[in-house]
């Protein structure tokens, strides 16, 4: 019986850490492919919102608007609620038309720094050091 344990005892505890290590190695690939996942759809809303200042063309205007609200909506499903309400602060901001563009630019700065931190950084920028139209 003491030899089956002397067998037995270091196979199973080779098991059991392999199964560990499988286990983490899974859970760090699926938080990896969530935050790749979440940086290229932060991206995508702020090269939308920044060409939103830059296009002339009204109807490009109209389609990039038309995209920018649909990566708007589908931001529910992974932004933090941070960027969810500073973003809608801005997406309110496009639908008011009484309200100039610099204060628009300065709810889409804020977005942006809640995205940042979103992403891990430790960020002391502040919506001024940010302009769009460079």
């Amino acid at each position: 019986m003491e030899i089956l344990v002397k067998i037995v005892a270091p196979i199973t505890a080779g098991f059991l850490g392999f199964f560990i290590k499988w286990i983490l190695d899974r859970l760090n690939n699926k938080e990896t492919r969530e935050f790749e996942r979440k940086e290229e759809r932060y991206k995508k809303l702020m090269l939308l919102s920044i060409q939103l200042y830059r296009e002339k063309n009204s109807s490009k205007l109209t389609k990039i608007k038309s995209e920018l609200m649909q990566e708007y909506d589908y931001s529910w499903l992974y932004a933090s609620d941070n960027v969810i309400k500073k973003y809608g602060v801005f997406i309110d901001s496009l639908r008011t038309k009484n309200i100039d563009s610099e204060k628009s630019m300065s709810f889409l700065a804020e977005a942006i720094i809640q995205m940042r931190k979103d992403l891990g950084n430790k960020t002391k920028l502040t919506k001024n050091n940010w302009n769009p139209r460079e």
